[in-house]
């Protein structure tokens, strides 16, 4: 069942022009294609001036580029506000931001944060680190049978001293979409802000942070083919504006004196120093690539990439999966009697990427007593006869280990 042309899709990514080199590490980071790696040579090689600061022609062009890259990402969320997007080096250091310059600053001794069992540690680190500086309580509401955070559970366990909810908006283990909908809703309710980890949604939905109505979402660019260090903090400009700056230096203040600091007012003032320019081009470049498939064509070629799997590996008796079910294109599963580490090598020794361990989600895997997972990730250019391949590689180091 051919839903988009993959063929043709492959041939954009260098990547795969190495033999049988099967890449399932998808949730990691995706392969950038040919036109992504053009932006990066073409910015060094034609466009490489700093912004802002400069007074040449190519500086104000380049800044008029910058600039409109993240207009292309305003316009790509369906954020309607100027001020909003804020350039960061990535998911990580955008909550990171939010930690440092909201939560430290607005949250009391006694106040509550919420987050899902099935964080990723970026999503739960910064968090923890605030509510214990500031003597605050970390809440964590409970995932059902299929990893979904259980709406009935966050509805009892938030109340009036809930302050902050941080959740995925698709987990990076399984990946289930969480209610994000019904939680923000219902976080509004209480008067608490919500932050959503787009890392795996950003690829998956279009997302309309108009009509989702978060108080900030973020995402990293190379989850959606762009280079690594480039990623987004949306946040609604009422806030950003009493949030003090997570950083300082150039760019940021519209003046210096010995006795005086006048910040800049959003994004900028969250944007001290040299930015990554070329990345934030590349990102735009990447987001309008990718805007030129059809989503639901995509979702639909990962949902068949991702039954195929499931049915295959569910007729291994070595192999327990830990999906009970799959909604978007990842899969994990572990082995009770072979090790996940030992397994992956073996696979990558025929060529095969895919993720194992904790997927940087401990507390979720001591929660459910499993020593680590092995994880496969699916993107538009993977295929079926790839998938046959590595079933036929697991079952023969399954065999080899026993």
């Amino acid at each position: 069942m051919n839903y988009i042309n993959t063929k043709k899709i492959r041939e954009e990514f260098p990547f795969f022009r190495q033999n049988n080199y099967i890449y399932f590490d998808n949730a990691a980071t995706t392969q950038k294609p040919q036109i992504i790696i053009d932006s990066l040579v073409e910015f060094y090689t034609h466009k490489n001036t700093n912004v802002y600061r400069g007074t040449s022609i190519q500086a104000h062009k380049t800044t008029e580029e910058y600039e409109l890259s993240r207009d292309t990402i305003k316009n790509y969320i369906d954020c309607d506000k100027d001020g909003e997007v804020v350039w960061t080096s990535g998911a990580t250091e955008s909550i990171n931001l939010v930690a440092s310059s909201y939560l430290k600053y607005f949250l009391k001794p006694n106040d509550e944060v919420i987050i899902s069992e099935i964080e990723h540690h970026s999503n739960l680190i910064p968090w923890k680190i605030a509510c214990d500086e500031i003597g605050a309580n970390l809440r964590v509401v409970k995932v059902n049978d299929d990893y979904i955070i259980d709406i009935n559970h966050f509805k009892k366990l938030i109340n009036a001293k809930t302050k902050f909810v941080a959740v995925s908006h698709i987990n990076n283990i399984t990946g289930h979409r969480n209610p994000i909908e019904k939680i923000i809703e219902i976080s509004h309710k209480y008067k608490a802000k919500v932050l959503i980890d787009g890392s795996q949604g950003i690829v998956h939905e279009k997302i309309s942070v108009g009509n989702l109505k978060p108080d900030f979402y973020v995402f990293s660019g190379h989850k959606i083919f762009a280079p690594y260090g480039i990623g987004i903090l949306y946040a609604k400009k009422d806030l950003l504006e009493k949030m003090p700056p997570f950083k300082s230096g150039g760019k940021m203040v519209k003046s210096t004196q010995f006795d005086k600091i006048t910040l800049n007012a959003p994004p900028l003032k969250f944007e001290a120093g040299t930015p990554n320019i070329s990345g934030a081009i590349a990102l735009a470049e990447a987001i309008n690539w990718y805007s030129k498939f059809d989503l639901n064509l995509i979702n639909k070629h990962l949902h068949h990439l991702s039954k195929i799997t499931f049915d295959e590996l569910k007729k291994i008796p070595e192999v327990s999966l830990l999906n009970k079910s799959f909604k978007t294109s990842i899969i994990s599963f572990y082995t009770p009697n072979i090790n996940h580490y030992d397994l992956s090598t073996l696979l990558s020794e025929q060529g095969v990427a895919i993720r194992s361990g904790y997927h940087c989600a401990e507390p979720f895997f001591r929660l459910k007593n499993i020593n680590g997972s092995i994880r496969i990730s699916f993107a538009l250019y993977n295929t079926v006869d790839e998938i046959y391949l590595f079933i036929k590689y697991l079952k023969k180091a399954i065999k080899f280990l026993e």
